[in-house]
């Protein structure tokens, strides 16, 4: 027949135990509270009170697989700490749209480590194909050899445009106003006609003073 082993246990409200009823370690359950109490060296303490709203514990240490359902708190003041020794298994996600902060301004985070080629901001996109490197500062960019601003490379660019030519469109009276003639594409830092050749080669930009147009 298996043994019955029995807490010390009081069904009495408000009943608590002393010192000289438990001995150091010793439990003892509260029925009518649905409280427990331990005695720890001189004291007696509670260690689990259901009319909490759930067990409440100083401490506690679970070995193996420890699954929470419901809302979760980790720590109640900013001065407590939570450590995650383990590895995250799961997408993080907020729990609304565009309400939560990863970090702040006096507590940053350190280094961001990602292996996918793209961020996104606000719907505007950050793309990496792995190869070169961006530096920041406050006076600007420095942007990797062979960085282009659209299909044109940037190097010792316009300081306007920020790219190494410019492309300038020519309406002429035989296409029409509103139709395009031709493209004229210029360095950044060169947008002056100085002359003028017809379609034979002669050259008639002496008829007009020069230089003959400047964008």
């Amino acid at each position: 027949m298996a043994n019955v082993i029995k807490l010390k246990r009081s069904t009495t409200a408000s009943d608590v135990p002393t010192t000289s009823d438990l001995a150091d370690g010793e439990v003892a359950v509260n029925l009518a509270d649905q409280k427990i109490y331990v005695r720890n060296g001189g004291s007696i303490v509670v260690v689990a009170d259901a009319t909490a709203g759930a067990p409440t514990f100083t401490s506690a240490t679970v070995s193996g697989n420890l699954s929470v359902e419901g809302n979760t708190t980790l720590g109640n003041a900013t001065s407590d700490t939570v450590t995650v020794t383990g590895r995250v298994n799961s997408d993080i996600v907020p729990s609304s749209n565009n309400a939560r902060d990863l970090g702040t301004t006096s507590l940053r985070w350190k280094d961001l480590f990602l292996s996918g080629t793209t961020i996104n901001l606000g719907g505007a996109t950050l793309q990496s194909d792995g190869t070169g490197n961006i530096t920041i500062s406050g006076a600007g960019a420095t942007l990797p050899a062979g960085s282009k601003v659209g299909a044109d490379l940037v190097a010792k660019a316009d300081s306007e445009t920020g790219v190494t030519k410019r492309s300038v469109p020519l309406y002429v009276q035989v296409s029409g106003e509103t139709v395009l003639g031709t493209t004229f594409q210029f360095a950044a830092s060169n947008t002056v006609f100085t002359s003028w050749m017809n379609s034979s080669g002669t050259d008639f930009s002496d008829l007009y003073e020069q230089p003959l147009f400047t964008f």
